[in-house]
């Protein structure tokens, strides 16, 4: 890992941009060459900065699959329930045949003392006002 790596040796030859060729040159020959020293610290903060990239997405990996998981026992334990309920009779199964089924609802009421009930003074729902809901 120590050992002096050659930048030009796998950087493709880029004959269009002499610019570029240009500035290489001028800050190869400005900056000094880094010490030993130097580069070891360059080196032990890039890769401590690698491993901690990867443990974000070890992390984000696990996040995922704990998640999926979290989602996975959530609807088993809910169709468990669910079934639970449905063979205690507290939601009874649909019914399987299509027949109508007639529903009748018988309600009792006190009717005043003479056998008749009260005539109202107003009408219950003022039909004059809401006629453009029923007529043509």
């Amino acid at each position: 890992m120590n050992e002096e790596t050659n930048l030009e040796k796998d950087w493709p030859p880029d004959p269009e941009n002499d610019d570029l060729a240009r500035l290489a040159e001028q800050l190869q020959d400005a900056a000094a060459p880094l010490p030993k020293e130097a580069l070891l610290r360059v080196e032990t903060q890039v890769h401590a900065e690698l491993d901690r990239a990867a443990w974000r997405a070890r992390w984000r990996r696990y996040a995922l699959g704990w998640s999926v998981a979290a989602a996975i026992l959530i609807a088993v334990v809910g169709y468990v329930v669910f079934r639970s309920g449905q063979e205690n009779g507290r939601n009874p199964p649909l019914a399987q045949n299509n027949e109508p089924v007639l529903v009748e609802d018988r309600i009792t009421i006190a009717v005043g003392s003479a056998g008749q009930a009260p005539a109202a003074d107003k009408p219950l729902v003022r039909l004059d006002d809401f006629r453009s809901l029923f007529a043509d």
